[in-house]
């Protein structure tokens, strides 16, 4: 993984990333974040997407649930991004 100021986009890039290639993973990012049309790789951002939205990015629906789990995770403040590093 490279250095990412970003935690939540890194973990979200991470799971996209799991089990296939990476120009697959690079062409789901790119669809996700026109998805969230401005709002980024960021809580706010994916939340409001449906799961179908989700879906028709590529995303398989164990992966739509790693990311609802992520965002819930964060957005509960049971992951604290600033000290994730430790």
């Amino acid at each position: 993984l490279k250095l990412e100021p970003d935690r939540f986009a890194l973990l979200v890039r991470s799971i996209l990333s799991q089990q296939i290639s990476t120009k697959a993973a690079r062409s789901i990012r790119l669809k996700l974040e026109a998805a969230t049309k401005g709002g980024g790789l960021t809580p706010q951002g994916l939340a409001p997407l449906s799961d179908a939205e989700l879906r028709s990015v590529g995303l398989s629906g164990q992966k739509v649930g790693y990311l609802r789990d992520l965002i819930a995770h964060v957005e509960t403040g049971r992951l604290d991004l600033e000290t994730l590093h430790r």
